[in-house]
């Protein structure tokens, strides 16, 4: 099974813009895996870098089973990567299925907002 969107992999929610990257393999249960995204601010574009990356964000992720109410949800590890404005949050799925991740960016000097990402998980590695 191949990662598939349920929705595209960007959300804005003012002037913010956060893009998922999952691994080109997709995502399997089982594993523990770093997804990466980042977050940039859309007013601040500069013409050859484009958007300016936010650093220094405090971000938290909670991952939900939308179709499995009953199952708590997981607040995944969250960390700045190497690169300014990218994110990662590291999580294991218990099986395969349609997931939600709920991450809060809080930017310096600004509000904090919440953007939701859908995504399938396989069962098993092929």
């Amino acid at each position: 099974m191949f990662f598939r969107t349920l929705a595209p992999p960007v959300r804005r929610a003012g002037r913010y813009a956060v893009t998922l990257r999952v691994p080109a393999e997709g995502l399997f249960s089982g594993e523990e895996v770093d997804i990466e995204f980042r977050v940039v601010d859309e007013s601040r574009v500069d013409p050859v870098d484009g958007p300016a990356a936010v650093v220094r964000a405090k971000v938290s992720a909670l991952v939900t089973m939308p179709s499995m109410a009953s199952m708590p949800p997981a607040r995944a590890r969250t960390h700045a990567e190497g690169v300014p404005g990218d994110y990662g949050l590291v999580v294991s799925f218990p099986h395969g299925g349609g997931y939600r991740a709920a991450l809060t960016v809080d930017p310096p000097g600004d509000k904090p907002f919440t953007v939701t990402f859908d995504f399938e998980v396989g069962d098993d590695r092929p």
